[in-house]
């Protein structure tokens, strides 16, 4: 993996299902396997779509392999052209993972994935065929996460070397990630980014800007990766900057981006949450559900942006 692409640069036929696994395709409502066009002998070729099971009456009720619609059949005086059928010259497969999913670079880990790696959380479809994407999934600190756990590692085992040779690839791939979604989001010459239309840890508030923990823990990120390579030996920044594909220009990129990162200051020794949240109504919680989670009021969600406190609780 480079910049957030998963690439092969040559046919294997033993990894042919592996491969096809690996890219597959997915809005989290219809996925489609990561098949060669020309689908080779042992191919195994799948669109499926959430919710849309067999009802035949079998033990267990398997998801529906709709009709193949990707297939490309290509032929010579009748003989099929297919990677084992012939002599290949050269061979490219890519996929961009942080580009998938809208973004221009890096790597955005899924919020909840499956034993695929596939992000399990589905999108809400309404009976009148309207899909609707789940908030959860602006969890974006998730990536931010992934990487400072990476570096925890690292600070506290001492094992620089597996750190470098395995983990940084997945502090990079963060890295350039936020400079992608950053950038986007704001004027790229802007003294101050921010970090807009994301849903914190809480899994209350969604779409909300500059969410205190997201920001705080990616310029964390930035800042101590940015101390590691700073304390990096030659050999080893050269062996770093190899592994990771990383330019003097990029690190120099990515350590400005983290510098103009957003961080507000405390407001009477409270740190406000998100941008906005010392301004919600307070909404008293009167009661749990079965599981013991707070039952937040309907009427609160008609009228606009609540925070919630328990009872006896005082206003912040």
């Amino acid at each position: 993996m480079r910049n957030g692409t998963i690439a092969y640069d040559a046919w294997d036929a033993t990894q042919l299902n592996r491969r096809e696994s690996i890219l597959t395709l997915s809005n989290t409502y219809m996925g489609l396997r990561g098949t060669e066009d020309e689908q080779p002998p042992g191919s195994l070729p799948g669109l499926y779509v959430a919710g849309l099971f067999d009802k035949s009456e079998c033990l267990v009720g398997e998801i529906v392999n709709m009709p193949d619609a990707v297939r490309m059949v290509a032929s010579v005086d009748g003989e099929a052209l297919t990677p084992d059928a012939c002599a290949i010259e050269s061979y490219a497969r890519e996929l961009d993972m942080a580009r998938d999913a809208g973004f221009g670079a890096g790597c955005l880990w899924p919020w909840q994935s499956d034993d695929a790696g596939e992000e399990e959380i589905r999108n809400t479809v309404h009976d009148d065929g309207v899909v609707e994407r789940r908030d959860i999934l602006d969890q974006y600190h998730i990536t931010s996460d992934v990487a400072y756990a990476c570096l925890q590692y690292l600070h506290h085992t001492g094992d620089e070397q597996c750190f470098r040779t395995r983990l940084t690839p997945v502090v990079v791939e963060a890295l350039r990630f936020w400079r992608s979604f950053l950038l986007s989001a704001n004027d790229p010459n802007a003294a101050v980014l921010h970090i807009r239309r994301v849903m914190g840890p809480d899994e209350y508030h969604t779409c909300v800007d500059d969410n205190y923990y997201t920001n705080w823990l990616t310029k964390r990120v930035f800042r101590e990766f940015d101390a590691y390579l700073a304390a990096c030996d030659r050999k080893a920044a050269d062996d770093f900057s190899r592994i990771n594909a990383l330019s003097p220009r990029e690190a120099d990129e990515l350590r400005d981006i983290g510098a103009r990162i957003y961080l507000g200051g405390p407001r009477d020794g409270v740190f406000e949450q998100f941008d906005g949240y010392f301004r919600l109504r307070d909404v008293t919680v009167k009661g749990c559900n079965a599981r013991g989670l707070p039952r937040y009021p309907r009427s609160a969600r008609r009228r606009g942006p609540t925070r919630l406190r328990a009872p006896g609780c005082a206003a912040a």
